[in-house]
C-alpha cells in the first residue's frame, strides 16, 4: 500500500486475521490469568463506534462460552449514569471493566475507565497504542495486534477486535476448564477454517461491488438490516458507510425496522439485509418479498441457501452463526469504501473544518 487507503485496509484483513491468531498466546495468556486470580462473574465492556459494535458481538462470545454476565456501554453514559454493581449482588472482585480503544485516545473511552479505576474495580484495556493515555487507567493493558491504520476509517481493526474477543473467550473457558478439549479443538480448527477462507470474502465482495456499481453509487438514503449476532454487523456497516460515502444510511434489527421505520420507505430507498443461519432467516425471506414490492434497490448478503436475485451476494463460504460476523462485514466494509473512492471522497479529510472533539493527542491528557 503506497498511500493508507480504507480500500486497502480491507484488503490486507486476512493477513492481519492470520497474524492475530498465530499470536494469540501475547494477547490471550494476560486476559486469561485476570479470571485466574479473580472470579469474575461480570464484565462491562466500554467502547464508541467501532469498538462499540465489536463489544456487542463480544457480549455474545462472553456469554455463551465463558458464562458471564456481560454488559456493553457506551462510554459516556457508563461515566454519567451508570452505578456498577447497582443491587449489590457481586464482590469487588467479581466485576471486570474493559476498555476498547483502538488509538488509545478516545476521550469518552479514557474518562469512562477513569471512572472505573478511581472506584477500584478490575480494569482492563484493548488497544493498539500501549504508551496512549487511556493504559493509565488500566491495570492489565493488552496489545491489539491490528497494528496501525493510518485513515480515519477503522475496518481491519474491527474485524481483529472481533476476532480478538472470541479467542478471549475461547481460551479463558478452555484455561477455566469450562470447555472441554474436543470442543475446544473442533472451534479453533472451524476457526482457522474460517480465516483460510476470508480471501475468497474480499474477492467475492469486490465482484459484487464491481458488478452493481453504478446502482450502488446512484444511493441517497439506505438501511442495512441484520439479526442475532449480526444486528451488530448492520450497525457497524451503518457507520462505516457514514464515515465514507457520506449518505444517510441507518440500521435496524430486521423485526424492529417493521414496526413503524418501514412506513418511510419508497422507491428510492435502497435496503441491504444480512441473511445469516439464525432463527429469524425465514421472517427475513418474508421482509424481503415486501421490501421488493417497495423498490427495486434491495440487496442481501448471505452464505444460505435461497430465492437469491442478480443483485444479491451469496458468499463462497459458510461457518458458524458466531463466525459468520468476519464473513458478512466484509462485502459491507467494501460498499463503504469502493463507493467513496468512486465518488471522489477522501475519507483521509475530515468534513468539516473543525478540531477532532471526540480524541485527544496521544501524548495528551484527557478532557473532562
Amino acid at each position: 500500500m503506497e498511500k493508507p487507503t480504507v480500500f486497502g485496509y480491507i484488503c490486507d484483513q486476512p493477513r492481519a486475521l492470520r497474524e492475530c491468531f498465530a499470536h494469540r498466546e501475547q494477547f490471550c495468556a494476560p486476559f486469561a490469568e485476570i479470571f485466574k486470580k479473580h472470579p469474575i462473574k461480570k464484565v462491562y465492556l466500554l467502547g464508541s463506534g467501532t469498538s462499540y459494535n465489536a463489544s456487542l458481538v463480544g457480549k455474545t462470545y462472553f456469554s455463551e462460552l465463558l458464562g458471564v454476565e456481560v454488559e456493553v456501554c457506551i462510554p459516556t453514559v457508563f461515566t454519567n449514569y451508570v452505578k456498577v454493581n447497582i443491587n449489590g449482588i457481586y464482590k469487588k472482585d467479581e466485576i471486570l471493566i474493559v476498555a476498547i480503544s483502538q488509538t488509545g485516545t478516545s476521550i469518552s473511552t479514557i474518562n469512562a475507565l477513569k471512572k472505573a479505576y478511581e472506584e477500584g474495580w478490575q480494569t482492563a484495556v484493548l488497544t493498539e497504542d500501549l504508551n496512549s493515555p487511556i493504559t493509565r487507567y488500566a491495570r492489565q493493558i493488552i496489545r491489539l495486534l491490528c497494528g496501525e491504520e493510518d485513515v480515519m476509517v477503522e475496518t481491519k481493526g474491527y474485524t481483529v477486535t472481533v476476532l480478538t474477543l472470541y479467542l478471549w473467550a475461547l481460551e479463558t473457558a478452555r484455561a477455566l476448564a469450562k470447555l472441554e478439549k474436543d470442543s475446544y479443538e473442533k472451534l479453533l480448527c472451524q476457526l482457522q477454517d474460517v480465516l483460510a477462507q476470508m480471501p475468497k470474502i474480499v474477492e467475492s465482495s469486490i465482484a459484487w461491488y464491481e458488478k452493481h456499481k453504478q446502482e450502488m453509487l446512484s444511493m441517497e438514503l439506505g438501511v442495512v438490516a441484520g439479526y442475532g449476532i449480526n444486528h451488530a454487523t448492520a450497525i457497524e456497516a451503518a457507520l462505516k458507510v457514514g464515515e465514507t460515502f457520506r449518505r444517510p444510511f441507518q440500521a435496524y434489527e430486521l423485526e424492529e425496522f417493521m414496526h413503524g421505520p418501514d412506513m418511510a420507505l419508497n422507491n428510492r430507498e435502497f435496503i441491504y439485509l444480512i441473511c445469516s443461519d439464525e432463527r429469524e432467516k425465514e421472517r427475513m425471506l418474508q421482509f424481503r418479498e415486501f421490501f421488493l414490492t417497495v423498490t427495486s434497490h434491495v440487496f442481501v448478503i448471505t452464505s444460505e441457501e435461497g430465492p437469491w436475485g442478480e443483485k444479491d451476494l451469496l458468499l463462497p463460504c459458510k461457518t458458524s452463526k458466531n463466525l459468520s460476523v468476519l464473513f458478512y462485514s466484509v462485502p459491507l466494509q467494501v460498499l463503504a469504501a469502493l463507493s467513496s473512492r468512486d465518488s471522489g471522497i477522501d475519507t483521509a479529510v475530515y468534513p468539516f473544518e473543525s478540531n477532532d472533539l471526540a480524541h485527544c493527542a496521544s501524548n495528551q491528557e484527557e478532557k473532562g
